[in-house]
């Protein structure tokens, strides 16, 4: 379901921080952006950092803004047996999508939706599902994806130029 312009998507939008995306642009539902189920995955408390946990067990903090995950931080491993039983549903699997739910659009939205438990905020599964997504026009997302493969390009230019650089350093270090 596209959120259009009725009534009750302006309703949810000032219910997200009085959002209004640029001309052009869709809001749309996390679960109709992806081919396979939103899920949420779980946490065995007594299972973690026992000295039969051997893998790595997925946290929050882990994820980064650039994609790539960081164990440095707090490492915490599950025991292989919990990984294949009772966490099998929340295996990450390659090409997984992760979310974090860290935008301030995001947090507008899913605060005023979600229950305060025990002093903190409690996120349902169907929450995560319904988040609106601002959709850009083809258009912006192409341009976007020009720019960053001229970032990519001139990135390997520049590491191209540094490896040279430091071939011809060890050519005159040994030289001398």
């Amino acid at each position: 379901m596209m959120l259009g312009t009725t009534n009750g998507t302006e309703q949810q939008l000032r219910d997200i921080g009085d959002f209004m995306p640029h001309r052009g642009w869709k809001l749309q539902r996390a679960d109709e952006l992806v081919s396979s189920p939103i899920t949420k995955g779980a946490t065995p408390s007594p299972h973690l950092n026992t000295k039969n946990a051997t893998v790595p067990f997925l946290k929050v903090y882990n994820l980064t803004f650039s994609g790539n995950l960081d164990f440095t931080i707090d490492p915490t491993y599950v025991e292989p047996q919990v990984h294949e039983k009772e966490l099998k549903r929340s295996r990450v699997r390659s090409g997984d999508i992760l979310m974090n739910l860290g935008s301030d659009l995001a947090q507008k939205w899913l605060e005023k939706r979600s229950k305060k438990t025990s002093g903190q905020r409690n996120l349902t599964l169907g929450l995560a599902q319904e988040l609106p997504v601002p959709i850009p026009p083809k258009e912006v997302i192409a341009a976007v994806v020009k720019t960053l493969g001229e970032f990519s390009a001139a990135k390997q230019s520049v590491e191209d130029v540094l490896k040279n650089a430091i071939s011809l350093g060890h050519c005159i270090t040994n030289q001398l």
